[in-house]
């Protein structure tokens, strides 16, 4: 007796897979989030009025009014960071700090502390920004005192860019007027931004010369060794600065 079995038929398929119409919809959804995205991330950099950076010396290089355009970009811009980056700069640039620590008057205060909290805000984001790190380790405290996170906050600005020449003198400088420069990590950042600079301009070298006096009195016995160890000669020149 012969039997005959009947051909497999396989595994059984999910009808939706077997349904262009289905497949084609969601390439539709998937090609209409992409556009809607690419939409926003131009309109952001549209609207914005170019990446502001590490804000420089003179506080009125930036007015006031930038920093106000800069909050309603990073307000529309939501969760990118670099616009928020750009909001605490600008307000950062636009703010009339003392040469040394001191209490603020009032509308320096809030302006203070709204570029701390969005600086916050965008280094939550994207925490790369090593400007981003400097500003908040600059950043004076609204009551005059002392920030006791300068050091790590350092620290953050030179692990994630560690041979921006740009940003060298302003991390020099910090950790000269803090307490941060007695971190021994710190110590050999700080000394290799000096090599940086020595190696660098004539006014990069200057800069040395500007932390030096800047600096607490008892950070200029550290900071002299720092720099005599890369060139002695050199070393001599900021003993002599601070006598002129």
């Amino acid at each position: 007796m012969n039997v005959v079995f009947p051909p497999s038929a396989g595994p059984a398929r999910p009808r939706a897979l077997l349904d262009p119409s289905r497949f084609q919809g969601g390439l539709f959804v998937l090609a209409a989030l992409l556009g809607t995205a690419g939409l926003w991330l131009l309109l952001g950099d549209l609207l914005r009025a170019g990446p502001i950076g590490f804000p420089p010396d003179r506080p009125s290089v930036t007015p006031g009014k930038v920093a106000a355009g800069a909050y309603r970009v990073a307000q529309r811009g939501m969760i990118r960071g670099d616009l928020w980056a750009d909001a605490a700069f600008a307000d950062a640039a636009a703010l009339a700090l003392p040469e040394r620590s001191g209490p603020l008057d009032r509308a320096s205060a809030v302006r203070l502390d709204r570029a701390r909290s969005a600086m916050e805000t965008s280094l939550s984001l994207a925490p790369i920004d090593a400007g981003g790190w400097l500003l908040l380790a600059t950043l004076p405290l609204p009551s005059g005192g002392v920030d006791r996170r300068v050091a790590s906050l350092l620290k953050m600005a030179y692990l994630t860019a560690q041979n921006d020449i740009a940003l060298a003198p302003r991390r020099v400088e910090r950790a000269a007027a803090s307490s941060a420069l007695s971190d021994p990590e710190i110590q050999e950042f700080v000394k290799a931004d000096i090599r940086r600079l020595l190696a660098g301009t004539p006014e990069q070298r200057s800069t040395l010369v500007t932390a030096y006096r800047n600096s607490l009195p008892e950070n200029r016995a550290p900071l002299e060794s720092l720099v005599a160890d890369v060139d002695s000669g050199f070393a001599r020149t900021l003993r002599s600065s601070a006598q002129r």
